[in-house]
């Protein structure tokens, strides 16, 4: 079977949680794909057992372009300042909401604020990053893909 391959040279990919996991995966193919990549998440540092240099360092060693930016995709003014720190590269072209987080306790344990803290990352995060880089889009008068 034949490989496939992408190129994504022209493409700017914002990346929430995307220092480790899942995240971290989709930023070194993207990275190796071309796509300049920035890594938003609350940490520099992956929490992967096999990952030794943060994302945005691993992109860069194999000859990417790649940048992190603290990010809490809770809050909007720090999703507008990932957004903003893209246009660096010329703006966003793919947004990958990826951030999440999970409970590991009982069922019978989740407390409220837990459950809010879940929803507002989960849920609340996604539509945030979503319209951010869509008002983005938009204004720059550029399709892309969220």
């Amino acid at each position: 079977m034949a490989e496939i391959t992408y190129d994504y040279g022209d493409e700017t990919v914002v990346i929430t949680g995307a220092s480790s996991g899942i995240g971290r995966a989709t930023a070194m193919r993207f990275g190796a794909a071309g796509a300049t990549v920035v890594n938003a998440d609350l940490r520099e540092e992956p929490k992967d057992d096999n990952a030794e240099t943060p994302t945005h360092v691993a992109i860069e060693d194999a000859g990417g372009t790649a940048r992190f930016v603290r990010t809490d995709v809770t809050d909007p003014a720090e999703v507008q300042a990932v957004i903003e720190a893209a246009h660096e590269f010329g703006g966003v072209d793919i947004m990958v909401n990826n951030a999440a987080t999970h409970y590991t306790g009982s069922f019978l344990d989740v407390d409220p604020d837990e459950l809010d803290r879940l929803l507002s990352v989960n849920v609340r995060g996604v539509l945030v990053g979503s319209q951010a880089a869509a008002r983005d889009m938009i204004e720059r008068d550029k399709s892309g893909v969220i």
